[in-house]
Order: structure tokens, then C-alpha cells, then sequence
């Protein structure tokens, strides 16, 4: 009987070992044992604060009511004095939304996608399903890639809805 398979490799290609190599420095995190915690994980943290920093502003609305003329309530001056979301939706490559037009069954079944999900998923079907007057039955969650479907085409209602979240 040949031990053939036994036979030793030659040794990798230079491209072999950059790829390998940059792969590999993509992909390292700080431990979590170096930190006191278990073992590193190999997932993407969820992101609790606005994406783009305290240093963007909203305008203040001074509101007066007529039993106390005094006293003004203002709006938070910054990105930074609002309570942080539950989720986040990352942009795409190219700095777009993920949000899509899906046409299936031979074109009679409209879908909208909205895909790159991270944090409480659910939080957010039910932001978008009270922001667009939604039933139950037409937004779903996909928990395998953790994205939201819609029954029709609401693409720029959907957008909107986003970046007035500032994402």
C-alpha cells in the first residue's frame, strides 16, 4: 500500500501569504481576555451612538404655553443629548442606504428590503411599521440575515425615515 498522501507540500505562493496575511489583519480584535472577559468573539459590536458625533447640531425651537408665558422648553442642541437607538443600519460600500426593491413571483409580489441591521431589530419593525401604517402581516423579519421585508414599494419613505434618524 503507497503512502502517497503522506507526501509533504510544497510551500505557498508569496500571494498565498499576502492575502492570508491581510485577511488575517482585517480580522484582529482586542481579546477579551486581555481585558478580563472570555474568550474573543467574532462578531460586530453593536453600535449605541449616532454615526456621525456630537458635533452636528439640531436648531432649538423655543415653545411658550399660555398659562406660564416665562418659561421656555427647548429642543436638545446636540446629536449628543438624545437617547441613543437600540439599532443601527450601516451604510453600504458605497455610503448608500440598504434599502431595495425586490420584484418576485414573476413581478406580481413587490418587496421592499432594508438589510445591514444590527442591535434591536425588532425596535425597528415596529418604529417602521408605526411610521408607515403598517399591519403586522406586511413587514416581517428575516433573523438569518437580519433584515426587515415589507409588502410594497416604500423605498423613499423608508429613506426618509432613516435619515431623519441621522443614518
Amino acid at each position: 500500500m503507497s503512502l502517497l498522501f503522506l507526501r509533504p507540500l510544497p510551500p505557498p505562493s508569496k500571494t498565498t501569504i499576502l492575502t492570508f496575511s491581510r485577511n488575517i489583519a482585517n480580522v484582529r480584535t482586542p481579546s477579551r481576555r486581555a481585558t478580563g472577559g472570555g474568550p474573543a468573539r467574532h462578531s460586530k459590536p453593536v453600535r449605541q451612538t449616532w454615526p456621525h458625533g456630537p458635533q452636528a447640531a439640531i436648531q432649538t425651537t423655543p415653545s411658550t404655553s399660555p398659562s406660564t408665558p416665562d418659561t421656555t422648553a427647548t429642543t436638545p442642541t446636540t446629536l449628543a443629548d438624545l437617547e441613543p437607538l437600540a439599532y443601527y443600519v450601516g451604510r453600504t460600500p458605497s455610503q448608500q442606504l440598504p434599502i431595495y426593491h425586490a420584484a418576485r413571483r414573476g413581478g406580481s409580489l413587490h418587496q421592499t428590503l432594508v438589510k445591514k441591521i444590527q442591535g434591536d431589530i425588532k425596535a425597528l419593525k415596529e418604529e417602521l411599521q408605526d411610521t408607515l401604517n403598517l399591519e403586522d402581516k406586511h413587514i416581517t423579519i428575516n433573523h438569518l440575515n437580519n433584515s426587515i421585508i415589507i409588502k410594497g414599494w416604500v423605498k423613499s419613505e423608508i429613506a426618509e425615515f432613516l435619515r431623519a434618524r441621522h443614518f
